[in-house]
């Protein structure tokens, strides 16, 4: 097994901007992590939220952070937070990666075999351009508020999961053409629940 985990981060302030590979010691804490991710994306530590499969990883000094998370190799890792002035330049330069999923609605303990997705312009893109502007605001704003409450609430898990049977998620995104691809470019993945089998 090797000593270190890579994983990617991604810049919710900067969406464009290329994910970014950070090696983490398996033994490393979620102070330590942060400390990294502070300086390799040039976030302020008092700013920098880190989000991983829906949850907050918080200031535990107790514990591995790979072990307490499951963080496997080439997962993502969400960053919130601005980076400081004149750093989202050099940040941005790059095209918009088009790696796996981050945010997913699948429990920390199982791992999800997603297929490649969108980056979040593109979809939005095929959105936009599959939709009247009515229904493209609506579906952007679902979207936005699902997001919102995962980054609000992080961890309950009723924020983490969206029930494809929901008619309102349906007619709002879900149903969409391009919502689909939206979803996943957020970072959802497909799971086929046993009460929605």
């Amino acid at each position: 097994m090797d000593a270190t985990v890579t994983v990617h981060l991604t810049l919710t302030a900067v969406p464009t901007s290329p994910r970014i590979p950070l090696d983490v010691a398996r033994g490393a804490t979620s102070s330590e992590l942060r400390l990294q991710v502070a300086e390799v994306t040039k976030i302020p530590l008092s700013d920098l939220r880190l989000i991983f499969r829906g949850r907050l990883i918080g200031n535990d000094d107790g514990k591995s952070v790979v072990e307490e998370y499951k963080i496997e190799d080439k997962s993502v890792i969400h960053c919130m937070g601005k980076p400081e002035v004149g750093e989202s330049a050099k940040v941005d330069a790059g095209p918009a990666s088009e790696a796996g999923s981050g945010i997913s609605i699948s429990k920390p303990s199982e791992t999800s075999s997603a297929p490649p997705s969108l980056s979040l312009d593109s979809a939005l893109s095929l959105l936009r351009s599959a939709n009247s502007s009515s229904t493209f605001s609506t579906a952007v704003n679902t979207l936005a508020k699902i997001v919102g409450n995962i980054a609000s609430h992080p961890m309950e898990e009723k924020y983490r999961r969206v029930k494809l049977a929901n008619a309102a998620f349906q007619r709002r995104l879900g149903g969409l053409s391009g919502g689909d691809e939206a979803m996943r470019a957020v970072g959802f993945v497909l799971e086929e629940s046993k009460s929605e089998r």
